[in-house]
């Protein structure tokens, strides 16, 4: 499932400390409220958050994730600060909703910061 999001431009007057930038406006993505409890899964080092080390039914699809994107992409990418919450639809399926990634590149010049 993937969660819509919109890219805005804010003028950047509206933003103070961001004068200094050389765009007339300040680019954001913005994304819809989810009402839940959020989880963060793991950090930028792929490191597990230590409260939920215990609960293999989180832990263990987060890291599956990261590790699956590091060998489909052959080491190229790796998505990593995983956090999101648990869903469950009006039919009673159980998914989970993970937003604001980091994704690690070895190529520096294709992602600006960590994606």
């Amino acid at each position: 499932h993937y969660v819509d999001i919109a890219a805005v431009y804010i003028q950047r007057e509206q933003f103070p400390g961001r004068e200094k930038q050389k765009d007339k406006y300040t680019k954001m993505l913005m994304e819809p409220y989810i009402e839940g409890k959020y989880l963060k899964f793991n950090n930028n080092a792929g490191i597990l958050h230590p409260a939920l080390r215990t609960d293999p039914s989180y832990i263990v699809y987060t890291s599956i994730f990261s590790h699956w994107v590091y060998e489909v992409t052959a080491g190229q990418l790796m998505v990593v600060d995983i956090q999101g919450m648990e869903v469950v639809n009006t039919k009673g399926d159980v998914y989970m909703i993970l937003i604001d990634p980091a994704i690690h590149c070895k190529k520096r010049t294709y992602f600006q910061g960590t994606g």
